[in-house]
C-alpha cells in the first residue's frame, strides 16, 4: 500500500468531519440567532411578571465578610490519604471603603481516608471540607458579622453526598454527631438559623451556572427556542441586550432534594436565588439569600444586590470579600506536598517510628 494512497484516505476522512462539524455549529448557531430575535420581548414578558428588576443603586460601605473553604488530598501509601482542608473568614469592616482587612483562619484540619479503590476518596474530602466551613461559621456568629458571603451556594452541598463518606471522616466527625448527610444538614441549618434571626445577610455567590434551568422554567412557551437553553445560555444573550444596565433577574426558589431542604424549612428559613450581572464584568452570576418565612422576598432580593454589586471591583466577576475568602483559603498542590513531607520528616526524627516512615512516603507525591 503507497504512502499516497494513505494520505488520501486521511484526507477523506478529514474533509468529513470537517463537514460534520460544520454541520452541527451552523445548527446550533441557527438556534442561537432565532433566540437572540426573541430576547427582548423575553425581557418584557419577564419584567411583565415582577422577574426583571433594575438595580439602582450600590451599597459599598458596610461591614461584610466573606467565607470559603480548600482541600487538596494527598496519597499517603497503603491505601490510605490525607485530606488536608482549610477555611479563611475575610473581613472588610467598612466595605470597599476598608483601610484594613481583617484575615482569620477559623477552621484547619487533616482528614485521614482508607479507601484502596480511590472511588470514595474525593468525596469524603469534600464532606470535610464543608463540615470545616460549616463549623467556621461559629466565628461570623461570635463575631456579629452583618453581611456574611460564602463562596458557593448556602445550602452545600446541595446534592446529597455518599452516606459512607461522613462515617469516613473518622473520629473528630463522630464526636461532633456527624455521619450522615442528614446530621451535616440538622447543623449547618443551626447556624445559618442563628446568623439570620440575629440579623445577619446570609449570601451565597454562586460562579458557574452552566446546565442550571430556573429562569428557563419560567419562559412563556411562545419562546420555545429559549426554553430548549439552559440559563447560562439565556444569560448571555440577555447580557448583549441589557449591556451597561445592572439588573436583578428573579427571585426563584432553587430545586433540592426535599430530604436536604426540609431541614432549613424546619428551622423557618427560606432560600431565594436570583440572577444578576457583574458590573465588574458583565459576566452573570447566581446569588442565593438565606430569609425567614416572614421575610419579603423582593426586598431581600434588592437589599442584597446592592451589597453585592457594590463590592464588585472594576474588571472583576465576584464581590471583593468573596474574591479575597476564596484565594486565602486556598491550599496550593505545593503547599499541601510540602506539609506532608513535613509531617513525615518530623516523624521519621523519632527512633521508635523511623522505620515504619517509609511506608507512608513511597506513594506520596
Amino acid at each position: 500500500m503507497s504512502e499516497q494512497h494513505v494520505a488520501g484516505s486521511e484526507d477523506e476522512l478529514y474533509q468529513k468531519l470537517v463537514e460534520k462539524a460544520v454541520s452541527r455549529l451552523r445548527q446550533r448557531i441557527q438556534g442561537f440567532r432565532n433566540a437572540i430575535r426573541d430576547a427582548e420581548s423575553l425581557i418584557r414578558s419577564l419584567r411583565e411578571k415582577g422577574l426583571f428588576i433594575a438595580v439602582r443603586k450600590y451599597r459599598d460601605d458596610l461591614h461584610v465578610a466573606g467565607l470559603d473553604g480548600s482541600r487538596q488530598v494527598i496519597r499517603s501509601g497503603l491505601g490510605r490519604y490525607l485530606v488536608l482542608a482549610a477555611t479563611a473568614l475575610v473581613e472588610l469592616p467598612s466595605g470597599m471603603r476598608s483601610e484594613k482587612v481583617n484575615i482569620s483562619y477559623p477552621g484547619a484540619d487533616a482528614y485521614e481516608v482508607h479507601d484502596p479503590s480511590g472511588f470514595l476518596v474525593d468525596s469524603v474530602a469534600e464532606a470535610g471540607m464543608l463540615l470545616l466551613e460549616t463549623l467556621s461559621l461559629r466565628e461570623a456568629l461570635s463575631r456579629r458579622i452583618p453581611v456574611l458571603m460564602l463562596d458557593g451556594p448556602i445550602i452545600d452541598p446541595p446534592t446529597l453526598l455518599p452516606e459512607e463518606a461522613w462515617t469516613r471522616l473518622g473520629e473528630e466527625a463522630k464526636r461532633i454527631g456527624i455521619t450522615s448527610n442528614q446530621d451535616f444538614h440538622e447543623l449547618r441549618s443551626k447556624l445559618i438559623s442563628e446568623l439570620v434571626y440575629n440579623g445577619a445577610a446570609v449570601i451565597g455567590i454562586v460562579k458557574r451556572i452552566s446546565g442550571e434551568h430556573l429562569l428557563s422554567s419560567v419562559i412563556p412557551k411562545e419562546y420555545e427556542v429559549l426554553r430548549d437553553l439552559s440559563d447560562d445560555e439565556i444569560l448571555v444573550m440577555l447580557s448583549n441586550i441589557i449591556s451597561g444596565t445592572h439588573v436583578c433577574i428573579g427571585p426563584f426558589t432553587p430545586v433540592l432534594t426535599k430530604e436536604i431542604i426540609n431541614r432549613y424549612e424546619a428551622r423557618g428559613l427560606r432560600i431565594i436565588t436570583y440572577y444578576t450581572f457583574s458590573r465588574g464584568s458583565g459576566r452573570p452570576l447566581r446569588v442565593e439569600v438565606a430569609i425567614s418565612d416572614g421575610e419579603d422576598q423582593f426586598e431581600a432580593l434588592e437589599d442584597t444586590a446592592q451589597i453585592v454589586q457594590g463590592l464588585i471591583m472594576p474588571g472583576h466577576h465576584v464581590p471583593l470579600a468573596v474574591q479575597l475568602a476564596h484565594e486565602k483559603s486556598h491550599i496550593p498542590r505545593s503547599v499541601a506536598t510540602l506539609i506532608y513531607r513535613e509531617a513525615l520528616t518530623r516523624l521519621a526524627a523519632e527512633p521508635e517510628l523511623a522505620s515504619l516512615v517509609a511506608f507512608f512516603s513511597d506513594e506520596a507525591p
